[in-house]
């Protein structure tokens, strides 16, 4: 028989093939890249593409590196070399260096992760930094051994293998772990208001300012001009991401390096001086382009932090919702939009009954975890732009824009629902409940404290009938001009409007 078992063994073959393919392809279209570029004086890629792409898919990606990949990888390059006509010798020992930089890399990465390393933005370059120095080192240890097996060592050749990897790696790992978690993709945002986000000419300026200076000092054979690419790419960082920068990082690289080498550059920067050439124009990539990554981080973690504590400072640190003192600043907003526009919104005053008992009897740790999850089904009762927030202890507050008197009983009523189910606490069960007091603006008051009073009112008559059910302030549902006058309803219409007890 067919067992679930069975399904989640297909699931996972078919997701290791499914990543098994794309980091084929991703080494393949890298290797491609690699010969788009170009080859330097010293006899190697102008950038290596393909060994950094596969060891930043496998660090996005959280996966370690299986024998079976490198195999496949293997096959890959051997077949890239048949088709573009390298000599197998020259294929083999590219494929080795590529192999031996991808597994040096995966295992250096997990490495400055487990120990922590990668928590924070500054952090994670300096981990990318360590990565690229280790599999650079692991490429240049394999073609010293090859040199070895030919009779001597190239020095300038192996430094110049050195700092295309150096860089190459650094490049490519910095877009592979910044894209799409650069400063618009934060979930804090939203609570940082004054911040003006760029816009798509601030991209397209600098790009065109960076592109057109690199050109220029190729062209000109003037090295200086390219000072002022690196102003471009400052701007990046300062205004335009993370993300963005290391983008225009690696194509100031490409551009440098591939026109470079046929700029009338003076020594030592001319093709002429070969791999003491190649070694110094990357120096001078490394001198140029660094500083932007750099600066770009450090803004990343500053406005990081700042989105951290604004967070920190609106909301409660234990559930998550808005904390007092945000609150109250909505409700004044709020209470003042009332007063301007009459815009009609209700104010719910919500006390977790009984929550000292638990807390007794089962611990803090416990009511902890039971203030977690009353306030999960509060927060769902809502609508994401309703303000929904812990004044403290079991005491919780909501402000919902609402359109009618009915509309404000639903709502107190589902509340009062939702949170009177099971609710599982290790091996505790419990059935918590509230008891909500609400109070109705511009209908009853327009300013904060007077509303906070009514609400509060209208909560100890909803305990005083019994808990678990709601009560709106005494006279206001009368008052709603979307509420018949008492002649016109039945003697028991102003304790249906006021009160609803749940069995």
């Amino acid at each position: 028989m067919f067992k679930l078992r069975d399904v989640r063994a297909l699931v996972r073959v078919e997701r290791i093939r499914n990543r098994s393919v794309a980091l084929s392809l991703c080494y393949a279209l890298g290797l491609l890249a690699d010969q788009i570029i170009g080859v330097g004086a010293a006899g190697y890629p102008l950038l290596l593409i393909a060994a950094p792409a596969a060891v930043g898919m496998l660090v996005r990606m959280g996966d370690r590196l299986d024998p079976i990949d490198l195999l496949k990888l293997f096959a890959v390059h051997i077949g890239m070399g048949l088709f573009f006509g390298f000599p197998l010798e020259a294929t083999l020992l590219a494929s080795a260096r590529d192999l031996a930089a991808i597994a040096v890399g995966v295992l250096a990465f997990q490495l400055m992760r487990r120990r922590g390393a990668v928590a924070s933005p500054i952090g994670l370059m300096g981990a990318l930094v360590v990565v690229a120095l280790a599999s650079s080192v692991a490429a240049v240890a394999v073609e010293a051994a090859a040199m070895l097996g030919r009779g001597g060592i190239d020095g300038l050749r192996l430094a110049a293998l050195m700092m295309v990897g150096l860089v190459s790696m650094t490049l490519m790992l910095s877009i592979s772990v910044t894209q799409g978690r650069d400063r618009s993709k934060s979930f804090l945002d939203s609570q940082v208001t004054n911040e003006r986000e760029p816009s798509a000419w601030e991209y397209v300026g600098a790009a065109s300012v960076a592109m057109v200076m690199v050109e220029f000092s190729i062209v000109t054979g003037w090295p200086v001009a390219a000072l002022a690419a690196s102003v471009a790419l400052l701007w990046f960082a300062l205004r335009l991401g993370l993300f963005a920068t290391t983008v225009a990082a690696f194509g100031f690289a490409v551009i440098f390096l591939m026109h470079g080498a046929a700029a009338p550059w003076p020594a030592p920067f001319s093709a002429a001086s070969t791999a003491a050439g190649d070694i110094l124009r990357y120096i001078a990539l490394a001198l140029l382009a660094t500083p932007s990554i750099v600066v770009a981080t450090v803004v990343f973690e500053q406005q990081r932090l700042k989105r951290m504590f604004a967070y920190r400072a609106r909301h409660d640190a234990l559930t998550r919702l808005t904390n007092r003192a945000h609150f109250l600043e909505m409700l004044d907003a709020y209470a003042a939009a009332a007063r301007r526009e009459e815009r009609r919104f209700l104010l719910l005053l919500v006390d977790l009954d009984h929550f000292k008992a638990v807390n007794d009897t089962f611990g803090h740790a416990r009511g902890d975890k039971m203030l977690i999850a009353v306030s999960s089904r509060i927060r769902a009762s809502f609508r994401a732009t309703d303000v929904v927030a812990r004044l403290g202890g079991d005491e919780f507050a909501v402000i919902a824009p609402i359109s009618s008197v009915e509309d404000a009983m639903r709502l107190a009523k589902r509340v009062v629902d939702n949170v009177h189910q099971d609710c599982g606490l290790e091996e505790v069960s419990l059935r918590p409940s509230v008891t909500v007091g609400g109070v109705l603006a511009p209908d009853s008051a327009t300013e904060s404290e007077r509303l906070l009073l009514l609400a509060d009112e209208a909560l100890y008559k909803a305990k005083a009938a019994g808990r678990n059910c709601w009560r709106f302030a005494g006279d206001e549902l009368r008052r709603a001009a979307l509420i018949p006058p008492p002649s016109a309803v039945s003697p028991h219409a102003e304790d249906e409007f006021e009160t609803v007890f749940i069995d």
